[in-house]
């Protein structure tokens, strides 16, 4: 009677670790395929939405360089002059 409780105990025990390497191995699976997703640009750094392509469409304003688009870390004035700027002898 002993013998065959345990041999079932044992039975369900690998059973159980059976379904929970399956279960991990798959999470580390779906896990690494969800990181390697790209995404834009430090996030468009709060000033844009990120496009279907990866590329950041920055908010009126925003930009990086000077120029629209890039990571939109960069605060610009297209038409007038800078909000922070540096003075030039021009």
């Amino acid at each position: 009677f002993f013998f065959a409780s345990a041999d079932s105990f044992l039975r369900t025990e690998q059973r159980k670790m059976k379904t929970l390497a399956l279960l991990t191995s798959g999470l580390v699976v779906l896990t690494s395929l969800v990181g390697t997703r790209a995404g834009c640009p430090n996030g468009c750094s709060g000033h844009g939405t990120c496009g279907i392509d990866e590329v950041c469409q920055c908010y009126p304003g925003w930009g990086t360089d000077g120029h629209a688009g890039g990571d939109c870390s960069d605060r610009f004035c297209p038409f007038e002059l800078a909000w922070v700027d540096n003075p030039t002898r021009e």
